[in-house]
């Protein structure tokens, strides 16, 4: 056997509209229907079914629970531009942009949850870590980005930086 790619995965979810509605916005994940009433989120060319929690379809995963995933998706927006729309969205990052090895090399990330507590890492491969200057200095943003009880905007508040050049 030679497996060659996933096709899709399954969420289990505490609602499917609100599921429906944060991927789409915030991740621009278009909405499908099929088999009649199921949801599926699909991108590119993978998707992800979505699972009703205690409603699951058969057969199904041993241990179905909401918050219980780790996902990284790629995207081609630099980092800077996801930071900017995540905060626009009111999306709280939890991390990053920080340098992880994804499947094909070097990539930049960020992570924050989706409505369920399901990790999410947004990756570019491609991109380098950029110096950025906050309120309280140069740094990169995977410094530890704390100053004296206050924290730099790369986790919390877009407003209070500009990109060196």
């Amino acid at each position: 056997m030679n497996v060659e790619a996933i096709d899709h995965l399954v969420l289990t979810v505490k609602d499917i509209d609100v599921t429906c509605s944060f991927y789409a916005r915030v991740l621009g994940m278009n909405v499908t229907t099929f088999h009649g009433s199921r949801k599926a989120l699909s991108f590119g060319v993978q998707k992800i079914n979505l699972h009703p929690y205690g409603k699951e379809f058969d057969p199904k995963a041993q241990a179905p629970t909401p918050g219980s995933a780790d996902l990284c998706f790629v995207t081609s927006v630099p980092i800077p531009d996801v930071t900017k729309h995540l905060a626009s969205c009111g999306v709280n990052l939890l991390e990053g942009p920080v340098h992880r090895t994804g499947s094909r090399g070097s990539m930049v990330s960020v992570y924050f949850r989706d409505p369920d507590g399901n990790l999410i890492e947004v990756s570019k491969y491609g991109e380098a870590l950029r110096r950025y200057r906050c309120f309280f200095g140069p740094h990169d943003y995977e410094d530890d980005h704390n100053h004296g009880g206050d924290q730099c905007q790369s986790r919390k508040d877009t407003s209070r930086i500009e990109q060196d050049e």
